[in-house]
């Protein structure tokens, strides 16, 4: 039945106050949300099944030099230096998705706007309906352009390495003749 008088409008205050409670904790996660996704240290971007960009957060400006607005619309794949080249043309992106694969830290040269090109790592994933067709497709990108500039430096001291032990090598070889 139902609850009159005192009983029945004690109930339904504290079930208010609870519906207020539970409200302003959806508020506060959802705040926390878009602070993780707008700050984070990866550029999170989301796209149509075409690859047209829906939204971004504020590294994805970063990393591309495009404003948020200018980004929306724009084709990820043009993003990047020569994709077609690399494996990232549409069709070949489409296929692999299609085909259940996940493309997973693929290190590609990206083409900002504003300078330099920028070494990422790129990792895609295709998000399908209930029948499995694809209906979003979620990327992350990481800068490692300071990680492939530490590869390039040690690529070259190890070459330095390599020729001073041969030259060593040469050294002592012409010693041994010179002074048998």
């Amino acid at each position: 039945g139902q609850l009159k008088g005192k009983k029945g409008a004690r109930l339904l205050w504290r079930k208010e106050r609870h519906l207020r409670k539970t409200s302003m904790e959806l508020i506060e996660n959802e705040k926390n949300y878009r602070d993780l996704y707008e700050n984070a240290p990866i550029a999170y971007i989301t796209m149509n099944p075409k690859g047209d960009i829906l939204k971004c957060n504020q590294k994805a400006e970063i990393l591309s030099g495009f404003d948020k607005d200018d980004l929306v619309g724009r084709n990820a794949v043009n993003l990047f230096l020569e994709p077609s080249h690399i494996g990232l043309s549409p069709d070949g992106l489409w296929e692999s998705l299609t085909m259940g694969e996940a493309i997973k830290d693929r290190e590609l040269l990206m083409r900002p706007n504003n300078g330099e090109p920028v070494w990422v790592s790129i990792s895609v994933d295709a998000i399908t309906d209930k029948s499995g067709r694809i209906v979003e497709l979620r990327a992350i990108v990481m800068d490692i352009s300071q990680r492939k500039g530490l590869e390039k430096q040690l690529f070259q001291a190890q070459k330095m390495e390599a020729i001073g032990t041969l030259a060593g090598g040469i050294a002592h070889d012409f010693n041994n003749i010179l002074f048998p």
